[in-house]
């Protein structure tokens, strides 16, 4: 198989036509040469899902439920560790359902795409967070997350919003205190 044939996946193919989707994100895992497929789903059965692709872009096995919330979570991002083959998975996630605030949490991922242990706050506050990114470092053989923060109101400038970033551990403990500064001073 030639890697750099392009392939395009499709809702039919994933069998995700039916539902609400959102948040579609892939992570390339070098290891088994293969990238695994995170999604946020609404409707009936909330909650986030994983599925493995090929390097040719077939499904490999069933989707996986990986959280079974209240609500549906938002702003899924993924990383893949090239030293442990897993992944760590994080997302936006609604305190109780009231939409006012949200927090952002972390669920460390199989190989396979299941969840190894349970979601595990990254931050929780009274505001509201959206991930932004997440990569993984082997050097230093840990993760680092940024999220942006701001009031939970819909419309903020620039300067209302604060970006975050937080170093997690391979094991998914946090590392030091979160940096946070003003996003126009990065």
């Amino acid at each position: 198989e030639d890697a750099r044939e392009a392939f395009q996946l499709t809702a039919d193919a994933l069998d995700l036509a039916a539902q609400e989707v959102r948040g579609l994100r892939l992570a390339y895992n070098s290891h088994a040469q293969e990238y695994l497929l995170v999604w946020a789903q609404g409707g009936p059965y909330p909650g986030l899902y994983s599925r493995r692709v090929s390097r040719a872009g077939q499904p490999i096995g069933d989707a996986v439920r990986l959280t079974t919330p209240s609500v549906t979570p938002y702003y899924p991002m993924l990383a893949y560790n090239t030293t442990d083959h897993q992944y760590l998975l994080v997302w936006s996630d609604a305190d109780g359902g009231a939409a006012r605030y949200s927090d952002v949490v972390g669920l460390l991922l199989t190989e396979q795409g299941t969840a190894e242990g349970t979601a595990f706050p990254i931050r929780a506050t009274d505001k509201y967070e959206r991930p932004t990114g997440i990569v993984y470092n082997p050097v230093q053989h840990e993760y680092m997350v940024a999220w942006d923060t701001y009031e939970g109101r819909l419309r903020v400038t620039d300067a209302e919003v604060k970006t975050t970033l937080q170093r997690v551990a391979a094991n998914g403990a946090l590392l030091s205190e979160p940096l946070q500064t003003a996003a126009t001073e990065i």
